[in-house]
């Protein structure tokens, strides 16, 4: 939970992690990013067997594998599956599902695959985004953003092939752009769906699709009366506490943060927030 999985490398199965014959397995709230595997599949993660299985809040992303699921391969027996707002993008795989690829040998199972973006990965066979092998005894899938998939859904509903318009995805930044239409678009009733996004941001109302929710009204840090203005006394203050290395909010403040904070300050004071993921997020106002 809340950990990042990055440049690593799997010969055989589960690039950035791997679960064997696990009773219950919950993957929450993880990054999971730039790792490999080689000939059985799962680039970034690898589960095999497990009687009840949830994803929820996680990034798959530039991932690959040279077998099958370039971002996730999930070989399950008869349980529960939950894959509730996840975020796959450009992860790449050799053979099916290069988001990710399901295999379900039983016919007992209950699969719910809601409020996820499986969205522009490559496959060099076929179904990019997700490919599902068996069928269980259900298979849902609701309110998800993918252009390519396989599988034989007990039911579907508000499934679109459209570009979910993630802030920056070439730098790595798969938050939302205020126009995107996974905003307000998703399934209030997922079962599992988390209370909080990948951020920490609440969930209320309905949710957005994929891992995070689109914010646009949180200042920055060194906004310290919250008027959406860096001041001379406020940016004097922050700048001082990184050089120094004092805590801010009991936090040690990023040499990027404080970077965004000056930009602000010279360029007028007074910024807005993207949506972006942070602390790119903060722009001055033109």
């Amino acid at each position: 939970m809340g950990s990042t999985f990055t440049n690593n490398r799997g010969d055989r199965r589960g690039g950035g992690a791997y679960l064997n014959m696990c009773s219950k397995v919950t993957f929450t709230g993880n990054t999971i990013t730039n790792n490999s595997n080689g000939y059985e599949g799962g680039g970034g993660v690898y589960i095999f067997l497990g009687n009840t299985v949830t994803f929820t809040d996680n990034t798959f992303t530039n991932n690959s594998s040279e077998y099958k699921g370039g971002g996730a391969y999930i070989n399950l027996g008869p349980p529960l599956f939950f894959f509730i707002n996840n975020t796959m993008s450009q992860n790449t795989s050799k053979k099916n599902g290069a988001g990710i690829y399901l295999r379900i040998p039983q016919t007992t199972g209950i699969f719910y695959i809601h409020n996820n973006i499986i969205w522009n990965n490559i496959s060099q066979a076929d179904f990019n985004d997700i490919a599902v092998e068996g069928y269980g005894q259900e298979l849902t899938a609701y309110n998800n953003i993918f252009s390519d998939a396989k599988a034989l859904w007990s039911d579907s509903d508000n499934n679109r092939n459209i570009d979910p318009l993630f802030s920056d995805p070439d730098n790595n930044d798969f938050h939302l752009k205020p126009n995107s239409p996974c905003i307000n678009a998703g399934n209030p009733n997922a079962p599992e769906l988390p209370e909080f996004d990948l951020d920490g941001n609440p969930r209320t109302g309905i949710p957005d699709i994929g891992a995070y929710e689109f914010t646009d009204n949180a200042q920055h840090p060194a906004d310290t009366d919250n008027n959406w203005t860096i001041d001379a006394s406020e940016f004097q203050t922050y700048n001082t506490h990184w050089q120094t290395g004092k805590l801010w909010n009991d936090q040690k403040i990023p040499m990027d943060y404080a970077t965004i904070a000056g930009l602000i300050y010279k360029k007028g004071q007074h910024y807005h927030n993207t949506g972006a993921g942070k602390p790119h997020c903060w722009v001055p106002n033109e």
